[in-house]
């Protein structure tokens, strides 16, 4: 009976922490073109298409700054602060957000919204005292005098910036500038806290309305959302994030004011997930062909060595082919990756030439080996030690990087067959787990590649990794320990019997050469041919003269 309970209650608190109380259910349909919206509630309307909806919202004395909002999905919202929407005083986008100042003596404020189809919108109007910092309140970029948005920017990482914020002030008297000293009643004692949030696989809209009224509060922000970096007034307003394509993230910013010790919110913005990227007829194949490919090389690999000595110089010659053609190139991802798939292959057939003249084995060792370090490497930058400010100078990352590459051959040089077992079933591991990865909502596989990137895009060194681990990466990361494991317990069964390496192909060959002519010309296996002559009357005339003796 005490388990019941224990598990009621702890039902009861985790429902009680998804649904907001200060949301509306459901949608009102708005009746004619004016809305009640109550301070510090988030209500959902449904906006009409082509028509404006002016806001309505109530004031006290203890207000002085509202920072209103509303958000979409499937429509663009325009807000005002004017009915006529005139330049300067108009912001557009699927997140909208405003700074309303109340009059002196006035009881009432209000602002204008409008979408471009009929939608429906998550409304706000959160509060702020005078002492807490005003989102936006120094502005020097953007159209609007006070912005309280985050601007997103989508190039090789995503771009987010936002405009500094101000201290706070009475709403009676003037604001405080924001470029008139560095001391410390200015501007420049504020710090800035950036959260995301990442929505479900497959969320609905009711869901993500949940999410923003989460992300829109200082409180909640920092109760629910993953922390990504804290900035500092004296940094630019700018921040480089990697993302994942196929997750919906939410981003919030939120300033604080250690004087004061108050914080608001900037308005969050949502970057969309797509659903359906890179499942073209070329990339199913490829991931089909890497993962069955993976899978002979983490059960078989060290077993089958000439699968292994290819697929060795198959990897490290398409990574880097690849690389280097999108860094020093003007070529498409796509093309990229297509020539270095053909050198790839290239570079597998001349390893196997060359094992087989000359059976040197340190050659595949060694290239798996520095796989199998970079592989660490790339597992240790894909953590938090990454987003380390020592990092971001090339030189730095780069050294620590061939520093942890290179242990990889100085660790397996005491045992080359062990290191060789390991090395296969750990890549051949990856390999299936991000062939399957590719096409679920999860992160695991563009952080593995956050060095890959680095490399190709060097803009891309600033950026912060932002992506928090979801249940899917969890999964998968236990499948690669499991299929890795797997795969070394098996390869050393198999190859319990058998010598660390197999012998030189060329000298094999060569020593059966020698003996097939021995035995050509030893007379003992002449006689024995001779009495096996299938012909009844002796040898003829076809006969080789060596065999009628």
């Amino acid at each position: 009976m005490a388990g019941f309970w224990f598990w009621f209650f702890t039902c009861c608190a985790l429902i009680s922490t998804f649904v907001s109380s200060d949301f509306d259910f459901p949608a009102q349909n708005v009746t004619g073109d004016e809305l009640d919206l109550p301070v510090g509630r988030f209500s959902l309307v449904v906006v009409p298409v082509n028509r404006t909806l002016k806001v309505f919202v109530p004031l006290s004395p203890s207000i002085s700054v509202l920072v209103v909002q509303a958000h979409a999905t499937d429509a663009v919202l325009t807000a005002s602060l004017t009915e006529d929407f005139s330049q300067g005083n108009v912001y557009q986008g699927a997140s909208v957000g405003m700074v309303l100042k109340p009059a002196v003596l006035s009881q009432v404020t209000s602002w204008y919204l409008r979408a471009d189809r009929a939608t429906q919108a998550l409304v706000a109007a959160l509060s702020y005292s005078a002492e807490a910092p005003v989102p936006g309140g120094c502005n020097l970029e953007f159209n609007l005098e006070t912005d309280p948005n985050l601007h997103i920017a989508f190039k090789d990482v995503v771009e987010l910036e936002f405009a500094p914020a101000n201290i706070g002030w009475p709403w009676f008297v003037a604001e405080p500038p924001c470029d008139v000293g560095t001391g410390a009643g200015t501007r420049w004692r504020l710090e800035y806290d950036l959260f995301c949030w990442v929505l479900p696989t497959s969320f609905k809209n009711s869901v993500e309305w949940y999410q923003f009224a989460r992300m829109a509060m200082p409180g909640s922000t920092l109760r629910f959302g993953s922390k990504v970096t804290t900035l500092p007034s004296t940094s630019l307003p700018r921040v480089l994030i990697t993302t994942a394509p196929r997750l919906s993230i939410i981003f919030a910013l939120v300033v604080h004011d250690p004087l004061t010790r108050t914080s608001a919110s900037y308005v969050p913005i949502l970057v969309p997930g797509c659903t359906t990227c890179g499942d073209g007829v070329l990339v199913i194949l490829l991931c089909v062909s890497i993962g069955t490919l993976g899978l002979i090389l983490c059960f078989l690999g060290h077993y089958l060595y000439r699968v292994e000595t290819f697929l060795s110089a198959f990897a490290v010659t398409a990574s880097l082919t690849t690389v280097l053609i999108i860094r020093f190139t003007e070529f498409t991802d796509y093309a990229a990756l297509a020539m270095g798939l053909g050198a790839a292959m290239l570079a597998g057939c001349i390893a196997l030439l060359v094992w087989w003249r000359f059976g040197s084995v340190l050659l595949c060792s060694l290239i798996l080996s520095l796989l199998l370090g970079a592989q660490v490497a790339l597992i240790i930058f894909a953590t938090p030690i990454g987003n380390l400010a020592v990092f971001k100078s090339d030189f730095n990352f780069w050294m620590c990087f061939v520093s942890v590459v290179l242990l990889g051959p100085l660790l397996s040089l005491p045992c080359l067959k062990l290191s060789a077992v390991v090395a296969c079933s750990v890549i051949g591991a990856e390999m299936v787990v991000l062939a399957i990865a590719w096409f679920v909502p999860c992160a695991l596989p563009y952080l593995l590649i956050i060095v890959p990137r680095r490399a190709a895009h060097p803009s891309t060194a600033l950026a912060i990794n932002s992506l928090p681990l979801q249940p899917y990466d969890l999964l998968f990361m236990a499948l690669w320990l499991l299929l890795a494991m797997s795969g070394t317990v098996i390869q050393c069964q198999l190859l319990c019997d058998r010598p660390p390496f197999p012998p030189c192909p060329y000298d094999h060959w060569r020593e059966e050469r020698e003996r097939r002519r021995d035995d050509l010309l030893n007379p003992r296996h002449h006689r024995q041919a001779r009495r096996s002559c299938p012909q009844p009357g002796g040898c003829g005339e076809r006969t080789p003269l060596l065999l009628a003796h």
